[in-house]
């Protein structure tokens, strides 16, 4: 296949679909690692002004902030439920996106694939183990150290792991897509 007819099949619109795609899943990633540390943080009795307005003198018991504390699990579950089925969507948008596009990037195809596949891992495998374990710790306090509390903070060390090469890379295809967008459009204008 000639130069020129590689790039009349190349599609700039399913280039440009695949990069949003890909710089979505970067940014919900983040924005969800943000948004579940933060509800551990923020639903604490000394960061809200008026929680004994509405839970009385008991929120500063154990009680009280094991009971803020089964919110904030409860809370992140559900986020990590959906963001793990959203990441399967916009991964599927981003690998039938770079097919499409006809851009010649093999390696970056392979790592979406690979980023796709640990999303698969992480909801199927990594969110329900965590969902199960963390369920057994919302209502018992973080001391003594017990099984369960060792078997959590290792599933979590896991899914940060997994969380952290994902965005590794997703950056790196991002990269690599643009420059081969823009050596794309600089060939279609010769």
């Amino acid at each position: 296949m000639t130069e020129r007819a590689a790039r009349e099949q190349q599609r700039p619109w399913a280039l440009h679909t695949a990069l949003w795609a890909i710089g979505g899943w970067f940014f919900l990633t983040v924005v969800i690692s943000y948004i579940a540390g933060a509800n551990f943080m923020v639903l604490k009795p000394d960061h809200l002004p008026r929680a004994e307005d509405a839970f009385g003198s008991m929120i500063h018991s154990q009680d009280g902030t094991l009971g803020l504390r089964y919110l904030a699990g409860e809370i992140n579950r559900h986020l990590f439920t959906v963001y793990g089925w959203t990441q399967l969507v916009l991964g599927l948008i981003a690998l039938v996106s770079l097919h499409l596009s006809g851009v010649r990037a093999p390696f970056s195809k392979l790592l979406v694939f690979l980023c796709w596949v640990s999303t698969l891992v992480f909801l199927l495998y990594l969110v329900p183990q965590i969902v199960q374990v963390g369920m057994k710790l919302d209502l018992v306090p973080k001391e003594p150290l017990t099984p369960d509390r060792e078997a959590f903070d290792g599933l979590h060390q896991m899914s940060v792991g997994v969380e952290v090469g994902k965005l590794a890379l997703l950056a790196l295809v991002s990269v690599v897509l643009l420059g081969a967008g823009r050596r794309t459009a600089r060939s279609a204008a010769e």
